[in-house]
């Protein structure tokens, strides 16, 4: 089990990150402040990653293979989809994805306005 958790900017103070953390997955470009994550869990996406390759809202796949960077933060997560034509471009594009028969998914990061008056703030992760 992995907890992924979004990255914000260092020098953000806590009334802004009040506002950030009060504010719904609706309201934050679909994604979560966190997300826990393992081998076997069963996700649906929450955003449109590549409509033409069908990596749509929607989507279900089982997590098969997490990929962490030297920090140790999550930096792709492989699935495999219920349906085989899902992410096929994904798949052939990436030598362990076209090997592993796996759709990589990869870190997505959002400009979040706050305030236009005193910051905008970037939320990271979250796939």
């Amino acid at each position: 089990e992995v907890v992924a958790f979004e990255k914000l900017p260092d020098k953000i103070s806590s009334s802004v990150l009040d506002k950030v953390y009060q504010r719904s997955q609706m309201n934050t470009g679909g994604l979560a402040h966190k997300l826990v994550v393992k081998k076997g869990a069963k996700v649906m996406l929450t955003a449109n990653i590549c409509v033409e390759d069908k990596l749509c809202n929607g989507q279900i796949g089982v997590i098969e293979y997490l990929k962490f960077d030297s920090d140790g933060n999550i930096k792709t997560i492989y699935l495999k989809m219920e349906n085989n034509n899902i992410g096929s471009k994904s798949m052939n594009a990436d030598p362990f994805g076209r090997l592993n028969q796996l759709v990589l998914i990869t870190r997505i990061e959002k400009d979040i306005k706050i305030n236009q008056n005193i910051c905008e703030v970037i939320l990271s992760l979250v796939f």
